[in-house]
């Protein structure tokens, strides 16, 4: 019983499978109806699209034209403007014309038209010729007037300065005029001969004046013997050789003023000043002044400096071995006798000469290791004492 329960089930399963798939066919049917339907619309818009557009992407053939037809209306709407100008302008132009044949109408009287003046109009060459000669015939016409204005001045002028006499009359001035003449043509002929003999003498003077440049020239070694020399003692000679040895004594004195104070330096006497010599104190910006001007203390260092000196240059060609300085040591202050001791000391090591100093000061006798001292005894007598 079951089994063949369970085999109707099958085939009621069979059946409804079959049911099932029958209206599916049913549908797929329909639906493929459609489809054809739907198939044949298509095939038939498609020959239509292809009777309108037979290109391949009607949305890019849309878009170009579209964008072609967005320009075109741009491109439209600038040209409309552009004729809304441009017709501005060109009745502009034809009120400027109009206003322009108006005032040239006014300006052409005896003519009908613009045409018959044009007509008349006469050619560039012809025009500057014609204009030139107006603008002579104006200056000849000036000329003209202006040698006509004269004219009638001149006549007024000969009419005020007419005079009243009687031709015999201006004749015989006219005698007294040629007289004149004469009379001064005689001074005249003086005054050339004079003139002649002027220049005569010019001449002469000249070839004197050369005669006496030549003689300069020929004596001028005498001229310039007697500026060296002078008269016949050769005084002027003398002098300059002195002026020589100065120059040189100063310039040893400055070394040896060195070696003594850096304030001071001596020099030659200028145009302006005495015979004395001159002092450069470099402490005080150079200030030149004269040796009177020292205090004692240094002149000194000048006398021994000069002093100094002196023996430098004698030495030359004659051998001084001794130097005495005679006081003079009291007006130095404590550094510049200590510097002055120095010097001394310096220059007897270094030429070997023997230098004595006589002096008061006990400074000195503390630095001066050889001394020769004298005592006064009670009776008039001195001793005399060698002590180092």
């Amino acid at each position: 019983m079951i089994a063949k329960i369970t085999s109707v089930a099958d085939d009621l399963e069979s059946l409804v499978g079959a049911n099932t798939k029958e209206r599916k066919l049913r549908d797929l049917r329909k639906k493929y109806g459609e489809l054809s339907s739907l198939v044949k619309v298509a095939g038939d818009l498609a020959a239509k699209r292809n009777e309108i557009f037979k290109g391949d992407d009607v949305h890019r053939v849309t878009s170009e034209y579209s964008s072609r037809y967005a320009s075109n209306l741009s491109l439209s709407e600038k040209l409309s403007n552009d004729e809304k100008v441009l017709k501005e302008k060109l009745d502009a132009d034809r009120c400027t014309l109009n206003g322009s044949e108006a005032a040239l109408r006014t300006d052409i009287e005896g003519y009908e038209s613009i045409t018959d003046a044009l007509a008349d109009i006469i050619d560039g060459e012809d025009y500057q010729a014609l204009d030139e000669a107006d603008k002579k015939f104006s200056e000849d016409l000036r000329a003209i007037g202006a040698l006509l204005d004269e004219s009638r001045r001149i006549l007024t002028e000969h009419k005020k300065n007419d005079t009243v006499r009687t031709m015999e009359e201006i004749e015989a001035e006219i005698v007294l005029y040629q007289t004149a003449v004469s009379e001064r043509n005689q001074e005249r002929d003086g005054f050339v001969t004079a003139k002649t003999l002027h220049d005569s003498a010019v001449l002469e003077l000249e070839k004197i004046s050369s005669v006496i440049t030549d003689q300069k020239k020929k004596n001028q070694k005498w001229v310039l013997l007697d500026s060296y020399i002078g008269d016949a003692e050769g005084k002027r000679f003398s002098v300059f050789a002195q002026q020589l040895t100065l120059f040189q004594l100063i310039k040893l004195a400055n070394r040896r003023m060195d070696l003594l104070s850096d304030r001071y330096r001596l020099d030659m006497p200028g145009k302006d000043e005495d015979d004395s010599l001159a002092v450069i104190d470099r402490h005080m910006g150079d200030l030149r002044r004269s040796v009177k001007s020292l205090s004692g203390g240094e002149t000194f260092l000048v006398s021994l400096s000069l002093a100094l000196a002196l023996s430098d240059l004698a030495s030359r060609q004659v051998e001084i071995k001794s130097l005495f300085i005679d006081e003079g040591f009291g007006s130095l202050d404590k550094v510049t006798l200590d510097q002055t001791i120095d010097t001394l000391e310096r220059l007897q090591n270094e030429t070997s000469k023997t230098i004595g100093v006589i002096s008061h000061i006990e400074a000195m006798q503390e630095r001066i290791t050889t001394q020769i001292r004298l005592t006064r005894n009670g009776q008039g007598y001195s001793s005399v004492e060698i002590v180092g």
